[in-house]
């Protein structure tokens, strides 16, 4: 049992697992990027996937998250601050206390441990005429029963308006990668467009990507969107394990404060569905 407990942490928190089963353990930042499943390399909101989408937001905000996952007592938190050209990001995952078992049966644990991931995250933007570029540094420590982790990572992306309702984006996650302990962070690349609807309040987002641990891939997803209120409905495609998930989100903003909370609905009914639960503050 002790063995069964750190494989399966293992294959949550190590991202860059020799396996390539099909598992959404690229676990999500907050409530807005779960409600696009980490994708929508096109849009205005995703800097840990593309870091030039900074570029078109020019509000300065900080925003609090509070995450589970499709584990139980796997839990997360993240901080966002965001002014025009720039971001900074601290979020984790975390499980405490998790009880080992001995091969004899028992009721009482041998012991206990704790396991957690933190990352720090910083994205930067710019503009060469209508393109927009950006990139993100971001540094990371891991921890798992008595094995410990740094690591470094680097990512590259841009965007481009194409005439008044199109924007293409293009993005590479982890283009460097390097920890101390443990493989490189699989690389993710994807491209995408942004298409905003003529005279109704309606985007659509869509994505192919190759991930990879996991292969090629596509997203959808379309946003209902007004001034107060946006009710995002996502899917994902991993063509090699032919899974679907899909992704369900609500954007509730009063003057400045705005409320975030979304979910995944999973293929694999083994998981629970994850939550998420969002606060952004506007200055």
């Amino acid at each position: 049992m002790r063995i069964f407990v750190l494989i399966v942490l293992f294959g949550i928190f190590v991202p860059a697992s020799s396996l390539s089963t099909y598992s959404p353990s690229e676990l999500p930042v907050n409530a807005k990027t779960l409600s696009m499943l980490n994708l929508g390399v096109a849009s205005d909101y995703n800097n840990w996937l593309n870091p030039a989408s900074v570029e078109y937001n020019n509000e300065e905000l900080l925003e609090f998250s509070q995450n589970s996952w499709i584990y139980d007592d796997v839990l997360g938190t993240s901080i966002r601050y965001h002014s025009p050209g720039q971001a900074l990001l601290y979020h984790q995952w975390k499980i405490d206390n998790i009880q080992l078992y001995e091969d004899v049966p028992s009721n009482i644990p041998s012991g206990s441990f704790s396991s957690q991931n933190l990352f720090l995250h910083y994205s930067k933007s710019f503009k060469i005429k209508s393109l927009a570029l950006g990139f993100n540094i971001g540094a990371m420590y891991q921890s798992l029963f008595n094995w410990e982790d740094r690591g470094l990572k680097f990512d590259f992306g841009f965007q481009k308006p194409i005439g008044d309702n199109y924007k293409l984006g293009f993005a590479v996650q982890n283009l460097y990668s390097q920890n101390r302990n443990s493989d490189r962070l699989p690389k993710l690349i994807v491209i995408g467009v942004k298409q905003k609807i003529n005279n109704l309040p309606i985007i659509i987002y869509f994505d192919l990507f190759e991930h990879e641990n996991n292969g090629l891939g596509s997203f959808q997803a379309i946003k209902l969107a007004s001034k107060n209120l946006n009710l995002i409905f996502g899917a994902k495609y991993l063509k090699d394990f032919e899974k679907t998930d899909f992704s369900l989100g609500m954007n509730l903003r009063f003057e400045k404060i705005q409320f975030s909370i979304s979910t995944l609905f999973l293929e694999n009914s083994s998981f629970k569905s994850p939550l998420s639960y969002q606060i952004s503050y506007f200055f």
